[in-house]
């Protein structure tokens, strides 16, 4: 069966979150280009960090399934990237794996 995607809308005003989940919400193509990367502040990158290293750690990382070495380790080098991407804001090749990281 094939899952569902979701779709979380905040409202910070209110602290009140609501959820949409729908098979049409799931994209077919995504079209990034690393260039629009560079307008974005470093405070967005950051949050945007932020996401994809909760994910990871919600997911996947502290799961209490027996043990995946392989995907342990694809996790950890995405954490240790981040970190670095995140150390050198405007690097080209730090844009483009971050792009790929949150797609």
């Amino acid at each position: 069966m094939k899952e569902l995607k979701k779709l979380v809308i905040s409202n910070m005003d209110t602290n009140e979150k609501y959820g949409l989940i729908h098979p049409l919400l799931q994209p077919k193509t995504s079209c990034l280009d690393h260039a629009n990367a560079y307008s974005v502040s470093k405070f967005q990158t950051t949050c945007g960090s932020a996401d994809i290293l909760s994910h990871i750690f919600d997911v996947t990382y502290f799961t209490v399934t027996e043990k995946m070495d392989m995907v342990d380790r694809v996790m950890e080098e995405v954490i240790f990237s981040i970190a670095l991407i995140l150390m050198k804001k405007g690097s080209l090749a730090g844009l483009c794996l971050f792009l790929w990281y949150y797609s």
